[in-house]
């Protein structure tokens, strides 16, 4: 296995270049090393031929500035004719694709600073030709653990090649590397030299929190192994030398990702502690794999994600990068394949923690061993691999005077890690002079004042970088992300309004104080500073696209549909915009409009650019919080479609888009869960494979390692999500038990929730538990008295027990938030079952008068209307609701409904069928079309509807009544009999049911069972006239004379005019006499 010298074809400016690559990052939030890992000079990493022959590829990090500032042409030699150039901008890289012509030796590039020659160097492709071969980028690790790593996945996995990039090691060199391989039977090896700058790592730090705006060097190489080593690879594994792959059985991973559906698996795993399997040696050797097998206990420290890929099978369009292949779908995530991540196995680098503090990560670990617990499967896959121990085997200073201050800044950078201390002070001094409002520079300078025993001076110009940075808006708006993050509302709250003092048109402080506002519970707050970030910034279209899913939520959907289309013209490319455009138009009901605006939304989604433009925009456009337009929105897209085909009644057009959703992402708990909605309403067999497949991936979802050491903005909302998710799957299929587990589980990770606290309540009433419902509720609201949304779940909570406090919870939380159309209808409501109709009225009134577009007001409106017989009214309201849009099963029901109430017979028919087709199978659009058939007399067919209505309701007695009284009415007693009794166990509430009961034990004889039915009655619903005067009947023929006085005596009292009652009491007196 000779030693292959692999060479690359590289470019680098100079660092006195008139043109040097700018990255947009603020200047207030860099840090003192910034230009020290930002690399301001390479052009391109690599010269080289691309398998086919005919082009040649320059690939290099983003040029960013230098695409326009160095206006590159590109010209063949030795033919001396301008070549066709395309640059692909990639995820961190950029490639530029050189067609020329048949005997190029050279490339000529000529730009506006220099001419260069770059003679491409060949591609090596056939080297790795159909071998399976893991790939890494590696910096000083022990060469030890090197052959470890690359000797596990050939003997575990089967591995006969090896791809090594150097990124610059210091205690050897490459050849050295090669040597450490040379055990390895039949293994191609390679190792070659990466010498460039690795990016900016310091996203986890303050100022600079969660900023991942360059990380080329890694990505590069990633693309670089691609293009020029392994676009023939039988299947490439991408993993560092620390990790190590587990598979279920012993499986070769390379096996499982050429078997599977796409050619591209994603690996997740488990972090391995440095807790050793054996004392250490007093030796001087490094530790190894084999000597670490334990994990952490309880919750499990999950590690990020690497890949697996065929590469013959990537889309040409995909990416190759770090954490996964961008553009490129993954085969379902299992857990076939797993990592394990080795602590221990690193040269002592610091790790940093979201609180910005660096500890070792092989620090000592607990040694308390319940803390830990050891993976067997690990072990003993160590244990197979490893049987017995493997063999142990100055700068002198520039005169030239330069012409920029990043200029000076780099050459400060090299004096001083040469020592040469007074020079690089100096240095960095002309810096400052033409640059004087750059904090990182004078950070840097404190440095080394502080380091050359010059704590004064230090001091002085770190308080002089302090208050460049606090001038700076961005600077506080990324000083409260780091709050955010850390829960600390207050001071990341007066961080972005300190931010907003310095720059009230920044969007992005705008976006992040809604963010924590609606966080926060202060859900009217948020969409006052959303409207201000539109009126202060119009063109922005992120900003639109925010307000317009506030407004949806919010239920007013004509005002977002104008914010969304705003969005849309304003940034066409970005398929998520039309998203939202497409929801706030099925929402009002147009839904030819909003299919046309999807299926362009879908036409425009280019998958594999989505996230090539994410990482550009995320270099371009810094903090903002951009992350969730950004990512992948096919799914999105494809389930917004199947929504519009679903209320246009069209199902099987529904499931292909709900199918496409599927195949075109990762597995997805709502993919699942809208196929069971429409396989259900399409009758399906499956609908019920489709909601546990659901259920499997919501459960996985919420078990999954979170990872301890991500810095993703918001994580706490994604572990949150994935408990709501899964909570509210077990409640609606009655999995109470495993639903109270997972909110006990979920309540111990994200302490303070007050959606959680929401779910405990619901869970505690559904089991009878009301007075602890409204402990819970109470005591989040404690915590959290400006959270409107825990003020209406304790309004619900208290009605059925206290409705004076009900109403007043849910006065509150209208009062905390009046732009949310859910809050005076619940209020409304509250009043109309108190029987205070003229109150809800005027709250729907006042309601109205600031929402008038809002659909749900409309049909709340409608609804009390009905309670005070005004049924024209509540028709109107209705038809209201539906010319604003609003064509939802249920709201069309609801007008069929009250159309059989006012005998317009054919309308109600219309609107009931439209319903029944929208949603099949639904029990009151069944119930009311049983009435609208019992209106026209069809007794028989209303029969059959109320028999389905009653079967779909399950536990709702009274349509179990209804359907005995007509059962009884058409003479089948037994049925009517059973379904009677079936309603009165269900609800033996249900006075109505009661006054049925008793007429049917009238008609029997048997008066005794009669009178006890009708006495339950009137002591369930003491108002009903008619009810007393019938239980005055039944004692008058029981002789019952003093308690039939009584009784309609009560009856009158209520109802003067009724000529029964009236007639009732003659007859009682004439028959005493």
């Amino acid at each position: 296995m000779p030693f292959l010298d692999v060479q690359l074809t590289s470019w680098s400016l100079d660092v006195d270049s008139p043109v040097l690559r700018r990255l947009p990052r603020p200047a207030a939030l860099r840090h003192a090393d910034f230009e020290d890992k930002f690399d301001p000079l390479t052009v391109f990493y690599d010269c080289f031929w691309l398998a086919d022959g005919r082009r040649i590829a320059l690939l290099g990090p983003p040029l960013l500035n230098l695409d326009a500032d160095l206006d590159l042409r590109i010209i063949s030699v030795p033919h001396e004719t301008v070549c066709e150039a395309r640059r692909i901008p990639g995820f961190h890289v950029d490639t530029i694709y050189v067609d020329v012509p048949d005997g190029t030796t050279a490339l000529r590039v000529c730009s506006r600073v220099a001419e260069v020659h770059l003679v491409p160097q060949p591609n090596l492709c056939q080297l790795f030709r159909d071998r399976r071969v893991i790939t890494t980028l590696s910096k000083d690790n022990e060469p030890l653990w090197i052959r470890d790593w690359a000797t596990y996945h050939q003997e575990a996995h089967g591995c006969d090649g090896v791809l090594i990039y150097d990124n610059g090691s210091t205690g050897y060199s490459v050849r050295e590397i090669h040597e450490a391989l040379r055990s390895l039977n039949d293994v191609k090896v390679v190792v070659l030299g990466w010498p460039f700058r690795y990016g900016l790592f310091d996203g986890r730090v303050p100022v600079s929190y969660d900023i991942w705006d360059w990380h080329p060097c890694q990505n590069g190489m990633l693309e670089h192994a691609r293009r020029r080593f392994l676009d023939t690879a039988r299947s490439v594994l991408n993993l560092d030398v620390d990790e190590l792959v587990l598979t279920e059985n012993g499986d070769s991973v390379f096996s499982l990702v050429e078997e599977s559906g796409t050619g591209h698996i994603r690996l997740d795993g488990l972090w391995v502690e440095n807790f050793p399997v054996r004392e250490p040696s007093a030796s001087a050797s490094p530790p190894r794999h084999k000597d670490f097998c334990h994990v952490r206990a309880g919750r499990r420290n999950g590690c990020e994600e690497k890949w697996a890929v065929v590469p013959g099978r990537t889309p040409e369009a995909a990416q190759w990068a770090v954490h996964d292949i961008l553009g490129m779908s993954a085969s379902e995530h299992h857990r076939r394949a797993q990592l394990r991540h080795f602590k221990a196995l690193n040269t002592d680098w610091a790790a940093v923690s979201r609180a910005g503090d660096r500890t070792k990560r092989t620090a000592s670990s607990p040694s308390d061993p319940n803390a830990f617990e050891l993976d067997a499967t690990l072990r003993d896959r160590l244990a197979t691999v490893f049987p017995a121990d493997a063999d142990q085997s100055g700068i002198a200073p520039d005169p030239r005077a330069h012409r920029s201050a990043i200029s000076w800044r780099l050459r400060a950078g090299t004096l001083w890690s040469c020592g040469q201390v007074a020079e690089a002070i100096e240095a960095v001094r002309k810096a400052i002079s033409l640059d004087e409002d750059a904090p990182a520079l004078r950070l840097f300078l404190g440095q080394m004042l502080e380091a050359s025993d010059q704590p004064e001076e230090a001091e002085r110009q770190r308080a002089i970088a302090r208050k460049l940075r606090e001038a700076d808006g961005a600077y506080h708006c990324q000083i409260a992300r780091l709050h955010l993050e850390e829960r600390d509302f207050d001071r990341a709250e007066a961080e972005l309004l300190a931010s907003l003092a310095l720059e009230p048109d920044l969007p992005a402080a705008h976006l992040h104080l809604a963010r924590l506002l609606d966080r926060s519970g202060r859900r009217a707050e948020a969409l006052i500073v959303l409207e201000r970030c539109v009126e202060r910034a119009p063109g922005h279209a992120l900003g639109r696209a925010a307000l317009a899913s506030r407004l949806i939520e919010d239920g007013r959907y004509p005002d977002a549909q104008g914010h969304a289309a705003r969005a849309v013209e304003l940034n066409p490319a970005n398929p998520h915009y039309y998203a939202v455009h497409g929801e706030a138009l099925r929402l009002m009901g147009q839904l030819d409009e909003a299919e046309r605006v999807i299926e362009t939304g879908i036409a425009l989604d280019r998958w594999a650019a989505r996230r090539h433009d994410y990482g550009r925009e995320v270099i371009d456009r810094g903090p903002e919080p951009i992350d969730r337009w950004a990512q992948v929105s096919v799914p999105n897209l494809r389930h917004q479609l199947a929504h519009v085909f679903i209320e246009k009644g069209q199902l099987d057009r529904a499931e292909r888009a709900a199918l496409d959703a599927t195949a075109l992402g990762p597995p997805s708990v709502n993919d699942h869960i809208l196929l069971a909605r429409i396989r259900l309403r399409q009758g399906a067999k499956t609908a019920g494979d489709d909601m546990e497949e659901a259920l499997r991936l919501a459960r996985q979802e919420f078990d999954r390692p979170s990872h301890n050491e991500s810095t993703r903005l918001f994580i706490r909302e994604r572990e949150e999500y994935s408990a709501l998710v899964l909570l509210d799957l077990l409640l609606e299929n009655r999995l109470l038990a495993e639903a109270e587990t997972v909110l006990t589980e979920a309540e111990r990770r994200l302490r303070g929730s007050p959606a959680l606290a929401e779910r405990r309540a619901l869970l505690l009433g559904q089991s009878g538990d009301g007075p602890g419902a409204t402990a819970v509720l109470e005591e989040a609201i404690g915590t959290q008295p400006g959270h409107a949304g825990l003020h209406a779940a304790l309004s619900r909570s208290l009605k059925r027990t206290d409705i004076g406090r009900a109403i007043e919870a849910a006065k509150r939380a209208w009062e905390l938030d009046p732009t949310r159309g859910e809050h005076p209808i619940g209020l409304a409501e509250l009043l109309a079952f108190d029987d205070r109709l003229g109150e809800a009225e005027e709250v729907l009134s006042r309601a109205n008068a600031v929402m008038p577009d809002h659909p749900a007001l409309k049909m709340a409106w409608a609804r009390v209307l009905e309670r005070t017989g005004d049924r024209a009214g509540a028709i109107s309201a209705v038809r209201e609701a539906i010319a604003l849009g609003s064509r939802d099963a249920w709201i069309l029901s609801h007008l069929g409904g009250l159309l059989v109430d006012i005998g317009a017979t054919d309308e109600a028919f219309e609107a009931l069928t439209h319903a029944d087709r929208t949603e099949p199978d639904n029990a009151l659009t069944l119930y009311r079309l049983g009435r609208l058939h019992e209106v026209r007399r069809d007794l028989s067919a209303a029969v059959q509807f109320y028999r389905r209505a009653a079967a779909r309701a399950g536990d709702q007695g009274w349509m179990w009544s209804h359907l005995g009284a007509i059962l009884l009415e058409l003479g089948e007693i037994d049925e009517g009999t059973g379904a009677l009794e079936r309603a009165l166990e269900l609800d033996p509430n249900d006075w109505l049911g009661h006054c049925r009961y008793g007429t049917l034990m009238q008609s029997r004889g048997d008066m005794e069972a009669s009178v006890r039915a009708i006495r339950t009655a009137v002591k369930l619903k003491p108002d009903q006239a008619w009810v007393w005067s019938h239980l005055g009947q039944l004692l008058m023929e029981q002789g019952l004379w003093q308690e039939a006085e009584r009784a309609l005596g009560e009856a009158l009292s209520l109802d003067p005019q009724d000529p029964t009652t009236q007639e009732r009491l003659a007859r009682l007196g004439e028959v005493r006499g």
